[in-house]
């Protein structure tokens, strides 16, 4: 699909692939390390979760945004 006639459903569905698909930078590289969410004994802070975390989904809509406002509108905003 042409990057002019992206709609809310692509955002949607690219919303909705960052928050199923696993992260593949934190694929663990020793298995006998805890689950993800479990909390570390050493440091007590809970481990990553396999997926994208939220912060880095808004980073995505943040981006997108901008390159449609900075290449204008191309979709008629509802009425």
């Amino acid at each position: 699909m042409a990057w002019e006639k992206a709609t809310e459903a692509e955002v949607a569905v690219l919303v909705g692939w960052l928050r199923t698909a696993p992260n593949p930078q934190r694929r663990r590289s020793v298995p006998t390390t805890g689950r993800p969410g479990a909390i570390n004994p050493r440091t007590g802070k809970p481990t990553l979760a396999a997926g994208y975390a939220r912060t880095t989904i808004n980073h995505a809509l943040s981006s997108v945004s901008g390159f449609y406002e900075y290449h204008g509108p191309t979709v008629a905003a509802r009425s």
